[in-house]
């Protein structure tokens, strides 16, 4: 990521998000041991990968002295994404979980549903960075090997 892009880092993150979200999808109570495990696996892996791009995000495009603002700033919005994010979607968890695990006459598990959901989030924000982020110009990066080889010969 450091040598290309943090954004084609995580555009590839996300795309194993998406991919592990759309295996929860398939989760069940037969299938659970073997499919969670792969589920969380897959997830782990483009979460670290978020985590560590978002951050470094701000190195690629914030100017040095906002950098420590933009990286509260999007701490602050993930933290009262979440929190609102959690408040939106228990009732639908309640009304799922209320009617023995059927929505729309099929049964389902409240995961499953929310995965399908955090599926279509991801694709539009695979849009975002392929469309919107990745269009942004990046500050030029000094090359600290390249100077130290130099200085070395």
């Amino acid at each position: 990521a450091d040598k290309h892009s943090f954004c084609k880092m995580l555009y590839i993150c996300f795309a194993l998000e998406l991919i592990a979200f759309v295996i929860n999808i398939f989760v069940v109570p037969s299938n659970g041991k073997f499919m969670y495990i792969l589920f969380y696996s897959v997830y782990a892996i483009g979460q670290a990968g978020i985590n560590s791009s978002i951050i470094n995000l701000a190195y690629d495009y914030v100017p040095n002295e906002q950098k420590t603002g933009a990286i509260a700033l999007v701490n602050t919005c993930s933290g009262f994404t979440g929190f609102f994010t959690a408040l939106l979607v228990s009732p639908l968890v309640d009304h799922i979980q209320k009617n023995d695990n059927v929505i729309f006459g099929v049964k389902i598990y409240s995961q499953q549903l929310l995965s399908a959901i955090s599926t279509c989030i991801v694709v539009v924000i695979l849009f975002y960075l392929a469309l919107v982020i990745n269009k942004i110009p990046r500050k030029p990066k000094k090359n600290l090997y390249i100077r130290k080889s130099k200085e070395n010969n």
